[in-house]
């Protein structure tokens, strides 16, 4: 009977399949609460709601895989990524298209050892960072500031910091500024600079998916996002629940993490989707007057050499 009941089961499951397009999403990173509202779209269902099969390919943390090179190899469908690094890859010819942005805020930060009180004082200072990029909100400050750090290049800074080996680092308040709180158990404000308070306040993580795959698959990629939207949704009027499915993925991909931290970073997560000016998340695009903001910002510090064509890039 057990048997019977479990083939029954077997076919619901794969007839409930049977119609639904297939969709494989890669995260940016190793599965944390960073992206909680995908694991809960899929874990509430709501991607088969609208009619999608979605793959989660996590990503380990031994892995050199870039989910933007995926996406344009066709390894995948469609990736979260960094605004500010989907830009530099289309500007590169990436065929990548912003389909979603869930981040309305930057949470990139810098932790310094002694008070700093603005960009300015940065200047000279040793500062870890991280060898993959993502710290170009900080190049966009000391550019405009006129300072000159002496950037130290790393997978990971929190141990030099710790040990004094450097001056300060870079961080995001989700991630490496909740590591050192563990570690440290107290970061002065007084020794922070926000980059999104002093002029950066550019928008970060979003969901993209390849020029082909939209083109050919147009309703999936809107399914896709709007889906998510419903799970970001859930995960912020559900935490607790949030975070036992957040730890689930964390301990099957032997992300080496604990509830306490997940909890903390989910909090910051959905604190930067919130429009500063709304008060609530609202997913919107990056108006035209920013994206040109940053189009500049990012010529002017050499990383684009030809500006990214809002209308081309955001869908």
């Amino acid at each position: 009977m057990k048997k019977l009941i479990l083939a029954a089961a077997a076919l619901l499951a794969a007839a409930s399949l049977q119609g639904q397009e297939k969709v494989r999403f890669m995260p940016a990173w190793i599965p944390q609460a960073q992206f909680a509202g995908y694991y809960m779209a899929q874990e509430k269902g709501f991607y088969a709601d609208e009619g999608l099969d979605v793959e989660i390919i996590n990503l380990s943390i031994s892995s050199s895989t870039n989910p933007l090179e995926a996406l344009a190899a066709g390894e995948i469908d469609i990736c979260t990524a960094q605004l500010v690094q989907a830009m530099i890859a289309r500007s590169k010819g990436c065929p990548c298209l912003n389909i979603l942005q869930t981040s309305q805020n930057s949470s990139l930060v810098c932790i310094s050892h002694t008070p700093v009180k603005d960009v300015s004082d940065l200047d000279g200072l040793r500062i870890a960072r991280w060898k993959s990029g993502h710290g170009e909100h900080a190049d966009m400050a000391c550019r405009e500031y006129g300072v000159q750090p002496k950037w130290e290049y790393t997978l990971n800074g929190i141990n030099l910091f710790i040990s004094k080996a450097i001056d300060a680092m870079i961080a995001y308040r989700f991630s490496e500024y909740l590591q050192l709180l563990f570690a440290k158990g107290d970061i002065p404000d007084e020794n922070v600079i926000d980059f999104g308070k002093v002029g950066f306040n550019f928008p970060e993580d979003a969901v993209f998916t390849s020029e082909d795959f939209y083109n050919g698959h147009k309703d999936a990629a809107e399914k896709f996002a709007r889906a998510s939207i419903r799970g970001w949704q859930y995960a912020s009027a559900h935490r607790d629940e949030t975070v036992d499915v957040v730890m689930r993925y964390a301990q099957e991909n032997h992300n080496n993490t604990n509830r306490a931290m997940q909890k903390m970073m989910l909090d910051e997560i959905l604190e930067i989707q919130v429009d500063k000016e709304s008060g609530v998340p609202t997913f919107d695009h990056i108006d035209m007057e920013s994206f040109v903001l940053m189009n500049d910002e990012l010529s002017a510090i050499g990383l684009i050499d030809n500006p990214v064509n809002y209308k081309d890039f955001i869908k």
